[in-house]
């Protein structure tokens, strides 16, 4: 620990992960959105599992997200097993259309 410049247990505490933990209050209160890459998308359907309902599939099987419905809570982008959903900040009318209660 003394060689990487750590000196208490406390200091190790997430720094293992590629991204350490972020402290509640640092996070954004802006609320992103899904993005799919159509040529890495495989149509396994994964993606519409999302608890919100806010990602649906068109006839060709491919996903698209509601941004009314989309908290940006990232569960699809960590389930797609081809890493063809990536999440990005909302435009303007995106933004309008998500009501949060």
């Amino acid at each position: 620990m003394q060689e990487r410049g750590i000196h208490s247990m406390k200091e190790l505490i997430g720094i293992a992960q590629p991204h350490p933990i972020t402290d509640f209050m640092t996070l954004s209160p802006i609320k992103k959105i899904s993005s799919f890459n159509y040529e890495l998308c495989s149509g396994c359907g994964n993606c519409a599992r999302c608890p919100y309902l806010a990602i649906q599939l068109d006839e060709r099987g491919l996903p698209h997200s509601d941004p009314a419905l989309c908290i940006g809570c990232s569960i699809c982008a960590k389930k797609c097993f081809t890493g063809a959903i990536s999440m990005r900040v909302r435009n303007p009318d995106e933004l309008a259309l998500l009501i949060e209660n």
